[in-house]
């Protein structure tokens, strides 16, 4: 699977997404924030009385970011009008994409921390991706311990500064939202060890978890599973 990374400059040419690739944007949305404003008329209504209950402006305007974003670029990838594209919610809250006209098979995930909002995009298959800002948790020891799987807990103690801890923490992220189940799913019920997947002692070989560098101050996971059937 090629996997290709892109951020706000790239938003200008944009690549057609091959069947065996993944495209993850890793976009600085308060540079995009009040431009993007004008495209709240692809919202639907409730995703506007969404948005303007937020009492944040930030969290106004990642949000609306993230989602006029989302079905900009969905719209690119699968050659049909913007207003087209929908975000539905599944029964867990995971969300996915549905086209007004044709049957598709694209799928995506959002996450955000701090000044970053990351997107990815596939076909067939099932992604989740996590993003963390490394702030000082004074107490992230604690909240291993209690929240994690205790070969987690044992890897974070080994590590004098709190990498591992966020590492981990974004697999995690990642995977119960590729999965579909968010945080429904016990975080103790399953481990990350050495870039994999595991649950009671046993390597989910049909997952894998994909890296890279986005800024030293963050920690950023994607995880991608099974094919789904195939489509668009």
């Amino acid at each position: 699977m090629n996997k290709k990374v892109f951020n706000n400059s790239d938003l200008k040419t944009i690549r057609e997404l091959q069947k065996n690739e993944i495209h993850i944007w890793c976009i600085q949305w308060h540079e995009i924030a009040v431009k993007i404003q004008c495209e709240r008329c692809f919202l639907e209504k409730n995703e506007i009385v969404k948005a303007d209950k937020f009492i944040n402006d930030a969290d106004k305007y990642r949000y609306l970011v993230g989602r006029i974003l989302t079905k900009y670029l969905a719209a690119f990838y699968l050659s049909v009008q913007m207003e087209n594209i929908i975000i539905k919610e599944d029964n867990f809250g995971k969300p996915y994409l549905k086209c007004k006209t044709k049957e598709i098979n694209l799928q995506y995930n959002l996450s955000h921390s701090g000044a970053y909002l990351l997107l990815v995009f596939g076909y067939g298959m099932s992604l989740g991706v996590g993003v963390q800002e490394k702030i000082q948790l004074a107490d992230y020891k604690d909240i291993a311990e209690h929240f994690f799987h205790k070969y987690e807990y044992q890897a974070i103690c080994e590590d004098p500064t709190e990498n591992t801890f966020f590492d981990i923490w974004t697999a995690k992220e990642a995977y119960v939202k590729a999965i579909g189940k968010g945080w429904s799913q016990d975080s103790d019920s399953f481990y990350i060890k050495n870039n994999n997947i595991y649950s009671l002692n046993e390597k989910l070989g049909n997952w894998r978890i994909y890296r890279f560098k986005l800024d030293r101050n963050y920690s950023v996971a994607i995880v991608m599973g099974e094919h789904l059937q195939k489509g668009d």
